[in-house]
């Protein structure tokens, strides 16, 4: 008889210690950042085709080859530079992607691998700063900034401008890796109350 309840015993103390591990919990885009991925995709689509294609980099390109103090070599980097942020990540090596494709493509990273994500979104901002920081100084100028909107296809000065001082710039200068800071919240941050620079703007309409 003790025997039979020294077992009883053993077994609810080993059930009280041995833990089962739980599955881990799968990691879901919120409604909130596919809002944000959605604007993401309108902020690249430079013709205003409803479409991304390499004919968006291509407008974006030919702006500058308009300047003359543009560069042979200014250009060319930018040119590389731009073909690897669309064919990279943007497109992920297709020839063109819709809004939907866009945003399923940007679920399946961040759902498959948070962190992989994380670093997705700063080598695609970090490329990007590369590109607009013409004279290299690892900050951005008013001119730096508007040149960027407008050869985007975003040519509403106001609001181009309006986007500039909500990084609120010390000496007329936003600091480059603030500009990557600010875009990582914006692409990757699922929590409505904290601030974020580039939804505010695209709201607004830039």
């Amino acid at each position: 008889m003790n025997c039979i309840i020294y077992a009883v015993l053993f077994l609810c103390f080993y059930a009280n210690v041995v833990t089962v591990e739980a599955e881990p919990e799968q990691i879901k885009a919120s409604s909130y950042l596919i809002e944000k991925w959605k604007q993401w995709y309108k902020l690249n689509d430079f013709n205003h085709d409803g479409m991304l294609s390499l004919a968006d980099p291509v407008l974006f390109e030919n702006y500058f080859k308009g300047l003359d103090y543009i560069s042979d070599q200014q250009l060319k980097n930018m040119t590389k530079r731009m073909d690897w942020i669309w064919n990279t990540i943007v497109l992920n090596n297709n020839t063109d992607i819709s809004k939907d494709d866009f945003v399923d493509m940007m679920s399946q990273r961040y759902e498959s691998d948070k962190i992989a994500f994380f670093e997705l979104v700063r080598m695609y901002i970090t490329e990007w700063c590369g590109v607009i920081d013409l004279n290299k100084d690892n900050s951005l100028s008013k001119s730096e900034l508007l040149m960027d909107m407008v050869a985007g296809g975003h040519n509403d000065i106001t609001k181009d401008e309006d986007l500039f001082y909500s990084f609120q710039p010390r000496n007329d200068q936003i600091p480059v890796h603030k500009m990557i800071t600010s875009f990582i919240r914006f692409a990757t941050e699922d929590v409505e109350s904290k601030s974020d620079i580039f939804k505010n703007a695209l709201d607004s309409g830039v």
